[in-house]
């Protein structure tokens, strides 16, 4: 069993896989080099992040960023779970949070789970500031386009020398990669698909079940109101282009 700075170790399975790659995730934080970890969706990305944050934590803040609050809240609640830090040391940031509780917990938390237009937002008001912060977590990486808040922030860290630790189940064909590496200066991944030995303990075949869930006549009366809104706006559309 790892003896951990701040995982509990009750609550945590120590995959090998997993270990391992935290720990190459580590090796490479300290030569300066950001890390991109692609695993098939229900290998566990989360918590080999989680395992490799548990290092970051004896640098400074860590900071998670995921695309909407139901995703923040439930890495949320599952670092409450993992780690032995007080709540009120791990805290969400996102639009709902009242702007002097965005300040109160950015300054004052060890873990912080938001949304990276929250975040932005603060920092471009100089509200809060990068001092103090030893990695950012960015899920679903893969969304990153040009303009999306994911690059600005990225950018950010690569300014004052912050660790990036990329995460997606997916990174597409070539020219994607290609725009990832360049977008989170991302110079070591880390892949497992399902067909990869070291998880091959770790895959199962997925049990699925199509359920038939019958609409009441309220839903269907809102269907119909919603479609026939959309038709009407379409036929004034098609009618001016018409004119025109």
């Amino acid at each position: 069993m790892t003896n951990w700075n701040f995982i509990k170790p009750t609550e945590i399975d120590e995959r090998p896989y997993q270990m391992d790659d935290f720990q190459s995730i580590v090796d490479q934080a300290k030569k300066k080099v950001n890390s991109g970890l692609v695993y098939p969706t229900g290998l566990g990305k989360t918590y080999t992040a989680f395992m490799a944050m548990d290092y970051f934590l004896t640098k400074g803040k860590v900071v998670f960023l995921a695309d909407t609050n139901v995703l923040c809240a439930q890495h949320h609640r599952l670092a409450c779970q993992i780690f032995n830090i007080k709540k009120k040391d791990i805290k969400q940031i996102n639009g709902r949070t009242k702007p002097e509780n965005r300040i109160k917990y950015w300054n004052e938390c060890k873990i912080i789970f938001a949304t990276p237009q929250t975040i932005l937002n603060e920092l471009v008001q100089e509200n809060i500031t990068l001092d103090g912060v030893s990695l950012f977590v960015f899920d679903e990486m893969h969304m990153a386009g040009k303009e999306y808040d994911y690059v600005h922030l990225a950018r950010a860290c690569m300014h004052f020398d912050i660790r990036i630790i990329g995460m997606t189940a997916s990174t597409g064909d070539y020219d994607k990669i290609e725009q990832l590496e360049n977008h989170f200066d991302v110079k070591w991944w880390i892949y497992h698909s399902n067909t990869s030995e070291a998880v091959a303990d770790y895959v199962f075949d997925k049990k699925e079940e199509v359920i038939h869930i019958k609409t009441t006549a309220d839903h269907q009366d809102q269907r119909d109101l919603a479609l026939e809104t959309i038709y009407d706006a379409l036929l004034i559309v098609h009618n001016q282009v018409a004119k025109s």
